[in-house]
């Protein structure tokens, strides 16, 4: 049988219900959440912009229209006033390109 580490008489020791359990793994995923999206929408942006600007040769007017856009649309997203799937779906109708099918890329048609 494995033995318990011993307790410093400095730590004390917390019962917590299941729901109090919930409740802070809720809020700490939250926390991460929160701290981890703004990050996420950075790169996301600052890879596409970057992409325009090299293979498509954006500059300044054309990138500050996008970035302003996006951001917009982000905080649709936010507000669930949009959701990505019906972007995703949007994108296909109007274009042929599938970002849902196999998380890639494609075109279909």
């Amino acid at each position: 049988m494995a033995k318990l580490p011993k307790k410093s008489k400095k730590e004390k020791t917390h019962i917590l219900t299941d729901s109090q359990l919930k409740k802070l793994l809720a809020e700490a995923r939250r926390e991460g959440y929160d701290r981890a999206y703004p990050d996420a929408v950075d790169l996301c942006m600052a890879l596409f912009m970057w992409a325009l600007r090299v293979s498509e040769r954006y500059g300044k007017k054309r990138l500050t229209r996008v970035m302003l856009k996006s951001q917009e649309i982000s905080e649709y997203v936010t507000e669930k006033r949009l959701s990505t799937t019906d972007i995703y779906l949007a994108v296909e109708e109007e274009t042929g390109i599938n970002f849902m099918k196999e998380s890639q890329c494609t075109s279909t048609g």
